[in-house]
């Protein structure tokens, strides 16, 4: 239904462009949560299973951790857009997530956006840790050979 609210959208109004994408599991969620709810197969295979779910639909991406990102990419190809939350500029920082990575990491497992929240929030220089975290996008972008 999302989706064909989108594409009505495009349809009567050619310049607005919508991306309908799906969440597939919280960055809280980890394998002990899941198996807690009943679901009988890893973090990945599910994120897996309801990216591909979500691409079937005709959606155009998946929120999803930067663990999963990788995977998502070589199964949904270039064009599957892939959000990534979670993401700390200091590794081993949680806070009440379990799925977490550095923008470097996310962006080299094949992130195309990151959600970056607390740590700019609690930063001195909100804007300068703004600006580092682009740095390291750049670089990792570099590194990667791509414009995305």
């Amino acid at each position: 239904a999302a989706r064909e609210a989108a594409d009505e959208v495009r349809r009567s109004d050619p310049g607005r462009e919508f991306k309908v994408v799906a969440v597939t599991l919280l960055t809280s969620l980890g394998q002990e949560d899941i198996r807690e709810l009943g679901i009988g197969m890893t973090v990945e295979n599910l994120v897996g299973h309801l990216s591909k779910t979500a691409r079937e639909a005709g959606l155009d991406g998946v929120v999803a951790s930067p663990w999963e990102a990788e995977r998502i990419r070589k199964e949904a190809g270039r064009d599957f857009l892939i959000i990534t939350p979670g993401i700390r500029t200091v590794s081993g920082s949680q806070d009440d997530q379990k799925r977490v990575s550095t923008p470097e990491e996310a962006i080299n497992a094949g992130a195309d956006l990151i959600v970056v929240g607390r740590d700019v929030r609690r930063a001195e220089d909100p804007a300068a840790k703004c600006k580092e975290i682009e740095e390291k996008i750049a670089v990792s972008l570099a590194k990667r050979g791509s414009n995305r």
